[in-house]
Order: C-alpha cells, then structure tokens, then sequence
C-alpha cells in the first residue's frame, strides 16, 4: 500500500494531467466531465491476430463510477453549441468494455 503522501501526489497529479490533456467533455445524462479521447486505437483480439481500430476513453476512476458496459455517453450539449456537436465525427458513444484502471483513471473501450 503506498503511503498516504505519495497517494495524494498520485491522486494530484491524474488530477492535472487529465486537466491538461482531456481534449472532451461528456455527459452519462446525469454529470459531465472531462476525457481523453482517443480515435483508431489499434487493438488486438485475445485469441489470435485479429485487429481493429477502435475509440477509446480515458477518465477519473470518480467520474467513471457509475459507468457500466453499455452505457451511452455524449458530447456534452452544455459545453458544445449544435454547430460543434454536428461538427464532430461522432457524438455518441456506447461504453464497450474497461481496459485498465490504475485506482485514478480509468479507460474503456468505446463502440
């Protein structure tokens, strides 16, 4: 377990990274928060060598903790104008599956 200095370093520094980086906001319905969006992420399947290229998210484990596979998230209309939002590729997404969650961020695959 580390110890309780280094914990809140860690905790600050997904704090300020994610601020830095997160190139999103989104809404599940119910709060918005801020993303890492990646697009064509190239993933690998786990019997063989298939792949594709799919999005994937990156989020504070506090903002992710209602997330389950499924789950619909949008661009969040109360930071974007219509304009920006029907100027993305894609607006929706659906939450495929959790990839990693190191206990401050967390990132699942999107559909």
């Amino acid at each position: 377990m580390p110890a309780p200095a280094f914990a809140s370093i860690e905790r600050r520094m997904a704090t300020a990274l994610m601020s830095a980086f997160g190139n999103i906001v989104l809404t599940d319905g119910v709060v918005a928060f801020g993303a890492v969006l990646d697009n064509d992420v190239e993933s690998f399947g786990e019997f063989g060598l298939t792949g594709e290229r799919r999005s994937r998210i990156s989020v504070l484990r506090d903002d992710a903790a209602r997330f389950s596979g499924g789950a619909v998230l949008t661009a969040d209309p109360a930071t974007y104008s219509v304009d920006e939002i029907m100027a993305l590729p894609v607006s929706t997404w659906k939450l495929d599956r959790k990839i990693s969650d190191d206990g401050h961020v967390v990132s699942w695959w999107l559909k």
